[in-house]
């Protein structure tokens, strides 16, 4: 199991390995922390450009549940060099974690948010990447309302 050390990965994503910053480092599983890394602190970390290039936002749970207090990270998956299936950064399964969207559509979503709202609003940083997650796009509005579904998108045909 390795990272892809820049070459192209099958997603089209260039990874590679990097050393964890002092932050990273000291994350540890929830039982062994009694302060767990947020997304609130994420979104800190994405606003000071305290990021790797290669770093994905993993989250806990649901994205459609996503609040400033929820679980959450920055990592760089590996692949098996034999499967090519991607492996999380350790301890990350163990928290629950999984990888959502890469840093720099992050970065775009909390710039998006801080455009449409006019200040640096972490709630509507929050309301924008919980919508891109959800749905791969940007609203036009803070707090927009779920897209329609493709049924209701489309007018059925026939009888």
């Amino acid at each position: 199991m390795t990272c892809t050390r820049g070459r192209e990965s099958r997603f089209s994503v260039c990874l590679h390995v990097v050393r964890p910053s002092r932050v990273m480092s000291d994350v540890r599983p929830k039982e062994m922390s009694a302060s767990m890394t947020t997304l609130l602190h994420v979104i800190q970390r994405v606003r000071n450009g305290a990021t790797s290039d290669e770093d994905w936002l993993y989250i806990a749970g649901d994205a459609a549940d996503l609040t400033l207090n929820t679980e959450a990270d920055l990592g760089c998956p590996q692949f098996d060099e034999e499967t090519d299936d991607e492996i999380d950064p350790p301890g990350f399964s163990e928290r629950g974690l999984r990888s959502t969207i890469d840093v720099d559509t992050l970065s775009h979503s909390i710039g998006w948010a801080d455009r449409l709202s006019g200040t640096n609003d972490d709630s509507a940083a929050l309301d924008i990447i919980r919508y891109y997650i959800r749905f791969d796009a940007w609203p036009e509005t803070l707090n927009a309302p779920d897209p329609p579904s493709r049924e209701g998108a489309f007018p059925k045909c026939g009888p």
